[in-house]
């Protein structure tokens, strides 16, 4: 199967975001691909598209098909895409939307839950610097693999009320307003891209953006063409730990003990239980620790996990706190003494 790449899962994730992030209403996608000529034969994107856009945000989506399996050698952007003709597919789509409903609560706990990190999008910086949207989708990884809910910060909206740190992703030229924002921030600032904020947006000089505060942490970036090339993700996530600290939930790769790149997970606390959503984009199979409880529960398909599961590509878990089973053996009361005791597992 042709697994679709981590970038365009996370671009999906980010604009649903940011849709929720700039106005709270409804988040419509009213021409949604999900099979398109590059993962028309991966079903399970399908269950990943759906799943994780419903968490980010998606309120509503059209999913759009166009191809007949007729005249493939002239329509090649979209040769063998028709939905209706994939039983696979139509499954999988049944399954997601199944599950969407029926666990409409815990998908909406998890998506309410209170922001810890903002990342600003200015385009202001966009303007300027195409660099700026590089950086921004490295800002936006990082902080999805570590398991947080984020908040998108613009030009226009810059609400930054319960958030703990804020990144700012090589953003050379900003409003006055925009700068003055972060100037009052009490939280950490993170800044990549020594240039970031010392322009206004017309062009004036600011110089360095309080680089000797004690909340702002400021990172060397580097690019080839408009690719970021550093902060690496992982460089990125260890600076985001350190100002956060450990989390209630967290994932850890099985065999390396480290917190895997490429896995998108969000936490909350519903019913007094502790919940939380995994979905593997790395295109492989791996196993994880989920540090947080000593057994898990996936609600998707009512099954027990323990600490230890298998995120398989593209299939998202939906893991709830459970009680541990007492596995201890208890005689049967009324027993003769001498007597061999028959046992029985509460």
């Amino acid at each position: 199967a042709t697994i679709r790449t981590a970038y365009a899962y996370e671009t999906c994730d980010l604009w649903n975001d940011y849709s929720r992030s700039v106005r709270l209403a409804p988040n419509v996608n009213s021409e949604n691909h999900i099979v398109n000529g590059t993962s028309a034969e991966n079903a399970q994107a399908i269950c990943s598209t759906l799943w994780q856009g419903a968490l980010h945000g998606l309120s509503q989506t059209a999913l759009w098909i166009w191809d007949n399996d007729c005249d493939r050698a002239n329509r090649s952007g979209y040769a063998d895409d028709m939905l209706t003709l994939k039983p696979e597919h139509l499954w999988r789509l049944s399954c997601a939307s199944k599950d969407l409903l029926r666990l409409s609560e815990e998908i909406t706990a998890i998506r309410n839950a209170q922001p810890k990190i903002g990342i600003l999008f200015s385009e202001t910086a966009r303007n300027y610097s195409d660099l700026h949207m590089s950086a921004l989708m490295r800002a936006y990884q990082s902080a999805e693999y570590l398991g947080e809910s984020i908040r998108i910060l613009t030009d226009t909206v810059c609400d930054t009320t319960g958030l703990d740190v804020i990144i700012v992703p090589e953003a050379e030229y900003v409003s006055d307003d925009v700068y003055r924002t972060l100037s009052e921030f009490s939280g950490s600032v993170l800044i990549y891209g020594r240039n970031s904020l010392t322009k206004d947006a017309d062009g004036n000089s600011r110089g360095a953006f309080l680089e000797a505060a004690e909340n702002v942490q400021i990172l060397d970036s580097a690019f080839s063409g408009l690719a970021i090339q550093t902060p690496a993700v992982s460089q990125l996530m260890s600076a985001l730990r350190g100002i956060l600290g450990e989390q209630e939930v967290s994932i850890k790769n099985a065999q390396t003990g480290e917190i895997p790149v490429g896995i998108s997970y969000q936490h909350t606390v519903l019913n007094g239980k502790k919940l939380v959503s995994i979905c593997n984009y790395t295109g492989n199979p791996i196993q994880l620790r989920v540090l947080g409880a000593e057994s898990w529960r996936d609600r998707i398909q009512e099954e027990s996990m323990g600490e230890t599961v298998i995120a398989e590509p593209d299939i998202p878990l939906l893991l709830e706190e459970e009680e541990p089973i007492d596995t201890s053996l208890t005689p049967i009361p009324g027993t003769a003494a001498g007597e061999e005791q028959l046992l029985r597992i509460i």
